[in-house]
């Protein structure tokens, strides 16, 4: 896995690129620290970084958002993040 934008890597290009309109840094930076992995403590840390990411944007619809994007992370996540990895 690597950084792709917002959306599992599962779902196209195109549609990743459109979900990633607002919030394209905090995705990135979320892959990557799932990528990293650790315990759930680490993954709870990165979900939590990531809502506090998308927050600061100011867009009404980026706000709107972000909300739905945490809590599919929060949800849906555990699949893609790497437990026990090293840090």
């Amino acid at each position: 896995m690597c950084a792709n934008g917002c959306g599992p890597s599962y779902f196209s290009e195109s549609f990743r690129a459109r979900l990633s309109k607002y919030h394209d840094s905090a995705c990135n930076n979320h892959d990557l620290a799932y990528e990293q992995g650790g315990n759930e403590l680490d993954r709870i840390k990165a979900d939590y970084k990531f809502a506090a990411d998308m927050m600061k944007k100011t867009h009404p619809i980026a706000v709107l958002i972000a909300p739905i994007f945490f809590l599919l992370v929060r949800f849906g996540g555990w699949g893609s993040f790497k437990y026990g990895a090293k840090k």
